[in-house]
C-alpha cells in the first residue's frame, strides 16, 4: 500500500508544473521498525549494485529530531549528504534542520536546476521541485563540496545580541499574534550593520514597517534583508563583501528600540536565519 502511494506521487511529480508535495508518504523514523525506512534502504542498496537496474525514483518526507543533522540522516539512509543537500536546497554544512522537514529520495544522486549539469547523461525531470533535474549516482564536484563546507554567512552586527527570534510572536506594537520573518539584533543607536555575505545590493528603500532597509542578493537562491536602519551607506547595484559596513542601526519603521531586523530569503521566501548563521541556536 505504501509503495503504491509513493508510485502515485512519483507519477504526479514527473511532467507537470506542480504537485501536492505535502501528500508524500511520511517516514516516521530511521529505525528498522519503520517499514518505509526498510523500503528506502533496500532501494538505495539496490541502486549501488553494479549491473542491477535502479528502482523507480520515489520521494518521501521526514521530520528530523532535534539532535539530527544532514550527516547523521544521510548515514542512516546510506545516502551521500550531497543528495539530501541538493534535493532540499541546503547550501551549507552548518545549516540547522530545526523546525524543517526533509524530502528523502530512494536513490543516491544530485538534484540540480541545471538540465546540462553533466553532459555524459540525460537527467530525470521532476517538474514540481525547485531543482527539477535528477542525476542518479552523481556527487558533489570538488568545487561544490568546498562551497558547501564554507561558512558563507556571518552576523550582521559585530556583537550579536538576539532580542527576538524567527517565528510566530505577539507583536510588540499591537500585541496581536504575528509572523516574525527574521531575527532582531539589538544594540546601541548607530552601531554598524554589516553584510552577512558577499553579494549585490538589489534594494535600498523605505517601508512603514521596516523603515530604511537594504536587500542583498547573494546568489540565485539566497538574499538577505536589513531593516530599521538609521543610515544607509551603500547604493543600488553595488557589490559588497561579507562583514562590510552597509549602514547603521536605528529605529526607523515600527520599532520599540534600536535594532536591526535581519532576514534570509531562500528563493524569495523568508526562512529561519538560524539555519545559516554560525554557532548559535534560535532562542
Amino acid at each position: 500500500m505504501q509503495r503504491c502511494l509513493a508510485l502515485t506521487v512519483l507519477i504526479l511529480l514527473i511532467g507537470i508544473p506542480a504537485s501536492p508535495l505535502n501528500e508524500l508518504p511520511v517516514l516516521q523514523s530511521l529505525q528498522e521498525t519503520d517499514p518505509l525506512f526498510r523500503q528506502i534502504r533496500s532501494d538505495i542498496e539496490q541502486s549501488y549494485r553494479v549491473g542491477t537496474p535502479s528502482p523507480p525514483l520515489l520521494l518521501f518526507r521526514y521530520y528530523p529530531a532535534e539532535h539530527e543533522n544532514i550527516f547523521s540522516i544521510a548515514s542512516r539512509l546510506l545516502l551521500p549528504y550531497s543528495t539530501l543537500a541538493t534535493l532540499n536546497g541546503i547550501t551549507s554544512a552548518t545549516a540547522s534542520l530545526s523546525g524543517t522537514s526533509l524530502l528523502i529520495p530512494n536513490q543516491p544522486g544530485i538534484f540540480s536546476a541545471d538540465p546540462q549539469r553533466d553532459a555524459r547523461e540525460d537527467p530525470t525531470e521532476l517538474a514540481a521541485l525547485d531543482r527539477p533535474w535528477f542525476y542518479p549516482g552523481q556527487d558533489f564536484t570538488p568545487a561544490e563540496r568546498r562551497r558547501f563546507f564554507e561558512q558563507r554567512f556571518s552576523f550582521p552586527v559585530a556583537s550579536p545580541r538576539v532580542t527576538s527570534g524567527y517565528g510566530m510572536r505577539s507583536s510588540p506594537i499591537t500585541g496581536r499574534p504575528l509572523m516574525h520573518n527574521g531575527v532582531d539584533f539589538g544594540g546601541r543607536p548607530n552601531s554598524e550593520v554589516l553584510a552577512a555575505a558577499d553579494g549585490e545590493i538589489i534594494e535600498v528603500a523605505w517601508t512603514p514597517v521596516l523603515g530604511f532597509y537594504v536587500k542583498i542578493q547573494h546568489d540565485e537562491n539566497l538574499s538577505s534583508v536589513y531593516g530599521h536602519l538609521s543610515q544607509i551607506e551603500v547604493s543600488y547595484g553595488q557589490q559588497v563583501r561579507r562583514s562590510e559596513r552597509i549602514g547603521r542601526m536605528g529605529t526607523t519603521g515600527l520599532t520599540t528600540g534600536p535594532h536591526v531586523h535581519f532576514e534570509i530569503h531562500h528563493h524569495g521566501v523568508p526562512v529561519d536565519p538560524f539555519r545559516y548563521l554560525p554557532g548559535i541556536n534560535s532562542p
